[in-house]
């Protein structure tokens, strides 16, 4: 496998979703040499996370760092066949930037969307955004031109209720970033199913 690429598996004993991240960021050197880069990081979470679940559920995670302006190696198509999920990681880049690397990433989820409906499409922070944007949301940095960080409350509609299992009407969240979805997208590319949305 390249050097961005690699392949962590579950133990062989749980019915397993099989996973790939895409990295669109590294994490801080420190962070990296005590627990890895992001993909190495989320199978860890979401393995911890299956094996707690009362139906034990596995997770086969893939990683592939895509960021090709710093020697990452964009994913092709064909790469997502025996894939459950897909998630994009944080990154300090701009979601609707004009990097090619980015523009690449964006054609390829759209490409998946609407070929390959089965798969999930999640993202943290810039990779939400991306997936915001490929469904035709509006992403705008804060109108201040402020950072937000630290601890920030998350209205939740229903749908985030359950998803947080909660009857709470927020969360609270670290967050830290400049950009946001501001106008949600439309359910036309959506094949008319109720999209997620967290404000």
């Amino acid at each position: 496998m390249e050097k961005h690429e690699h392949k962590i598996t579950g133990d062989g004993q749980l019915p397993v979703v099989r996973m790939i991240v895409l990295e669109t960021d590294e994490p801080n050197r420190g962070t990296q040499s005590r627990r890895g880069p992001f993909g190495e990081i989320l199978h860890h979470h979401f393995a911890a996370a299956g094996k707690a679940q009362d139906l034990f559920l596995g997770i086969e995670t893939d990683r592939r760092f895509v960021v090709t302006e710093k020697g990452g190696t964009m994913s092709k198509f064909s790469d997502f066949e025996d894939y459950h999920v897909v998630l994009i990681t944080g990154s300090i880049y701009d979601a609707d930037g004009d990097n090619p690397w980015i523009l690449e990433l964006l054609g390829l989820l759209k490409k998946l969307w609407v070929h390959h409906p089965k798969i999930l499409l999640s993202g943290l922070c810039f990779g939400r955004q991306l997936i915001c944007l490929l469904l035709s949301a509006e992403i705008a940095r804060s109108p201040s031109g402020d950072w937000e960080l630290g601890h920030s409350a998350i209205n939740l509609n229903d749908i985030g209720k359950r998803l947080f299992r909660t009857e709470n009407d927020k969360v609270y969240l670290n967050q830290m970033h400049q950009g946001q979805v501001v106008e949600p997208a439309t359910s036309s590319l959506s094949n008319g199913e109720g999209l997620i949305w967290i404000r």
